[in-house]
């Protein structure tokens, strides 16, 4: 059966983005090599500077400022590999539900305060999906970080799971709602795209990478404002 033109732009636009991931990778792999001999330096500088530092000295918070800057940088290295770096998938029947309460809950041990809670709605009947459980939490976390720190002190973020249907196929949804203030519709189109973010620290690849996990999984990722305030993130897996 021959490919229609649809087929044939999609594997071209596939083809495409593989060779940017790949470059991306490349790039960011020199790059790190090359900066890891003057990370070490600089390290090894402020070691001196805080041992000629007295413990009352204001220059303690300016070194720890500084170390603080060179550990945002190396994690970002590591982010942007991380996104660059080829999805490889060993999927498992996964319970969404139970998935969701672990990542919740070492999302909330992980943090000194910590006073938001979780509430699943309609998610008795859809049962378990076939997933990568490892690359699933690493979407959880992402989304329900997200939504904790959009959100309030005693914050509830919601969980929907339920069966719905995607080209014709049966398909499992599951839904992540915050209660914040939602987002500016100036970014609404590139909220998955790589490196944009509205946070003052980070590189602004979390939803990209989501992005990537979910598609690995023949699946979809969208978000929007909900009408009754906060963002909803729903993710659409073939069943």
């Amino acid at each position: 059966m021959p490919h229609t033109y649809e087929q044939t732009t999609a594997n071209e636009a596939d083809s495409i983005a593989s060779h940017r991931l790949s470059a991306t990778l490349q790039m960011i792999s020199g790059l790190e090599h090359q900066s890891r001999n003057a990370l070490q330096r600089a390290e090894a500088c402020l070691g001196l500077l805080e041992l000629g530092a007295s413990e009352s000295d204001e220059y303690h918070q300016l070194i720890a400022g500084v170390r603080r800057a060179l550990t945002d940088l190396n994690r970002t290295y590591e982010q942007v590999r991380v996104y660059a770096s080829p999805i490889s998938l060993t999927r498992t029947s996964v319970d969404l539900k139970q998935l969701c309460e672990a990542v919740f809950f070492e999302l909330a041990e992980s943090r000194v305060h910590f006073d938001a809670s979780l509430k699943f709605i309609d998610c008795g009947g859809v049962g378990k999906a076939i997933l990568d459980p490892i690359q699933m939490r690493i979407v959880l976390r992402h989304l329900l970080d997200n939504a904790i720190a959009a959100s309030c002190s005693n914050a509830l973020i919601e969980v929907r799971c339920y069966c719905a249907s995607a080209n014709d196929r049966a398909a499992t949804q599951l839904s992540i709602r915050d209660y914040g203030s939602g987002f500016d519709s100036s970014i609404a189109s590139q909220l998955f795209e790589p490196f944009v973010t509205t946070k003052q620290r980070g590189a602004g690849l979390g939803l990209a990478v989501c992005r990537r996990i979910i598609e690995a999984h023949d699946g979809k990722i969208n978000a929007s404002n909900h009408p009754e305030g906060g963002v909803e993130v729903r993710i659409t897996f073939p069943t």
